[in-house]
This record gives C-alpha cells, structure tokens and sequence, in this order.
C-alpha cells in the first residue's frame, strides 16, 4: 500500500497534511497519526474512542469495514496495531472522543466539513468534469467528421472529373436512372419490311461509353456482339445493326447487376 502523506503548507490543515492515498488514489488517514492530532498520547485510551466510533457507525446503519481497517505494520524488530481509516471514520472518531480536548473541537470542525464535502460538493464537480470531458469529445468527434466530410467531397469530385458521369454514379453508389430509349424503326421500300431495333450510338450513350468501339467490346465479351442473334442486319446504303429491344433490356439489366467485366478503352 502507498503511504504517501500530502506535503505541510500555509494554506494546508494539519488533517491535510496527515492524509496518505492508496494505489488506487483513494484517500485514507492511519489512525496512529491521527492519534497525536486529537490530543492522546498512549494507543490504549485512542484505541477506545476508535471502538466507541465504530459502535457509533453500526448503530446508525453504516458498515465500518468499508471505513475502517485493522493491520499490523512493522516497528524495528517488532510489530504495532494500526487502523486505515476513511474520511467517515475519521468523523466518528472525532465525534467520540474527549470533548474537554480542544484538538477534538477541531477535528470535529474540519472533518464534519470536508465530509459533507465528499458527499456533495465533490460529486458535483465530477458531474460537471465528465459533462466538460464529454463537450470535449463531442468537439473532437465534430472536428474528425468535418475532415472525413471534406476528404468524401474532394474524393467524390476527383471521381467525377476522371469518369464519365454513368461510371461516376457506379462508383459512387448512386442510382442511374436511364430514360426510355426510342426504339427506331425503318420500313424497307422495296420489300416493305419493318425493321425495328436500337442502334449502337444510342447504347453506347446510355451505358456512358466515350466510343462505339469500347461499347462494341464489352457487349461482345458479355454475349451481345454483332454475330449474335441479338442483333438484326438492316440493309440499306450501308449495313446497320440494330439491337432488338427485348436483347435491349437485357442488356441493361446485366449492366444494373455489374456485369462489366471489361471497359476496354475507358
């Protein structure tokens, strides 16, 4: 146990001075010090009032083993009964003893008032001490949001300057909202044959590909490349291919559930 005592100063009562603190920082006043401020001189007759002041806190309902302890400590070859006292015992004791003595009209004093202390004024300061500490974290706590805040805003604005504005919100969790594309339709002159379908421009803008070439790519490597029977050869001047609608919303879909295995050319 730590026995340190708190160093004598002007402004420090003589109880002050006597008092130790424990590992734990709990305070606590050996009964032997203690003794030689209420005025005893032998151990025998303090020993009594400690007995009177212990019978004073059990009849009141308090328990004094949590206020009071006996141990033995050592003296040169021999050994020596002691008592730790708290605060409370220290109040009974001063309660009990010799009235006539003027050092217990002091320690009644001293010890009714730092009691009441310990009950009141004390726990209200450590009320008002973990209120400030818990200001303090909310502040911490803010300042840390406002840099991530900052850090997400300057992050999200290098993504979309990299990035088409389609790829943007696929990085970015945002939901894609993709209009109805028309779907074109020619009638051949000749054999009067419709031809209906949606070209590649048109996906390759909705999907936000930069070119027709990277959007031919990836619906090759997904199964929708020109050979496949998702597309229909129109004739005319020049070929074009056009995209049935129902492949179309296929399409979509595979590209809704991630499936864009291969930007080639973003």
């Amino acid at each position: 146990m730590t026995t340190n005592i708190v160093p004598i100063n002007s402004d420090t009562s003589p109880f002050d001075s006597i008092r130790r603190f424990d590992e734990h920082g709990a305070e606590f006043w050996a009964a032997r010090d203690l003794m030689k401020l209420l005025g005893y001189v032998k151990w025998e007759r303090f020993v009594d009032v400690i007995y009177r002041a212990k019978a004073s806190c059990e009849n009141s309902g308090n328990n004094w083993d949590i206020n009071a302890s006996q141990r033995r400590e050592a003296l040169g070859k021999t050994e020596r009964e002691n008592f730790t006292l708290s605060r409370f015992a220290c109040y009974l004791i001063a309660q009990n003893g010799d009235p006539r003595k003027p050092e217990i009209a002091m320690a009644q004093s001293y010890f009714a008032v730092k009691t009441h202390e310990a009950e009141v004024v004390i726990p209200a300061q450590n009320d008002r001490i973990r209120e400030l500490e818990l200001m303090l974290a909310l502040a911490t706590a803010e300042k840390e949001s406002a840099i991530a805040q900052k850090v997400l805003l300057d992050t999200r604005k290098a993504i979309t300057e990299l990035t088409n504005p389609t790829v943007s919100a696929l990085i970015l969790g945002a939901t894609i909202v993709m209009d109805k594309t028309p779907v074109e339709r020619v009638i051949d002159s000749h054999s009067g044959r419709v031809y209906e379908g949606i070209g590649i421009t048109a996906i390759a803008t909705k999907l936000g590909f930069k070119t027709t070439k990277a959007c031919w790519l990836w619906l090759d490597s997904i199964g929708f490349g020109k050979t496949s029977d998702a597309w229909e050869l129109q004739l005319s001047a020049v070929e074009h291919h056009k995209l049935k609608p129902d492949a179309f919303e296929r399409i979509f879909s595979m590209w809704d559930n991630g499936d864009r295995q291969r930007f080639i050319g973003e």
